[in-house]
């Protein structure tokens, strides 16, 4: 299965609420606004999961199962006037949830399980970004890390599409990282100043590991100052 979602609501306000929060984290996003339409992009697609406002076609979670004949995981997000015996069939369900208005992080912690996402470290730190066409340097600020990417802040405008070597020094680890990345979208502009997404083309397994471990770093900081704090009061 590819790490795909598909969403299912009658209400196509629902899609740009929900569907933003995947996208921006590389996770392709399909749309569905009735049952035949859902089986079709299942059989296209292959998803992880299925993202659905209410249960889809108003079925319980056996007789969608006949209707689809696929089987990936299936969250909906349920309202409190929704029917509780439809939410019950997906609930006891072992290749589905519920989660309750509001979603927000439950969905966020339903979907992780399930997706393939890395997880973003919120850190800010300098980063030496060069054209690898004209060989011309800047500096940036990193805005967000993951082991597939990070966001990027500088004055200077880059080419959606383009290639761009990158190097930085992941914060507690020691010795410069040396990537090339490919420039996916551009976040936004604020007067001056740039947002771009980068993905890492050929990160080292090494690498890869000091960043996978950049949240177990923090988590150990954080206890450190918990620790520091109680010794002094």
């Amino acid at each position: 299965m590819s790490n795909t979602v598909v969403l299912y609501s009658e209400e196509p306000s629902f899609f740009e609420q929900t569907g933003t929060r995947f996208s921006r984290r590389g996770v392709e996003v399909f749309c569905a606004m009735d049952v035949k339409e859902l089986a079709d992009v299942l059989n296209r697609t292959s998803p992880r999961l299925v993202i659905s406002r209410g249960a889809p076609g108003g079925l319980p979670e056996p007789a969608l199962r006949a209707r689809l004949g696929s089987s990936p995981h299936v969250i909906v997000c349920g309202l409190p006037s929704d029917d509780p015996i439809l939410l019950t069939s997906y609930k006891q369900s072992s290749g589905a949830s519920v989660v309750l208005a509001p979603y927000g992080d439950a969905l966020a912690e339903a979907s992780a399980s399930v997706l393939s996402v890395a997880t973003r470290h919120f850190v800010r730190f300098l980063v030496q970004v060069k054209d690898t066409g004209d060989g011309t340097a800047t500096f940036a600020y990193c805005q967000n890390l993951s082991t597939t990417g990070m966001l990027v802040e500088l004055r200077r405008p880059l080419e959606v599409n383009s290639t761009v070597r990158l190097g930085f020094l992941v914060p507690g680890t020691q010795g410069m990282i040396d990537v090339n990345a490919k420039v996916v979208r551009h976040a936004n502009s604020l007067k001056d100043v740039h947002r771009y997404g980068v993905q890492f083309l050929d990160l080292e397994p090494g690498e890869h590991d000091r960043i996978a471990t950049l949240g177990n770093l923090k988590a150990q900081a954080g206890g450190a100052v918990s620790a520091a704090a109680s010794a002094a009061a």
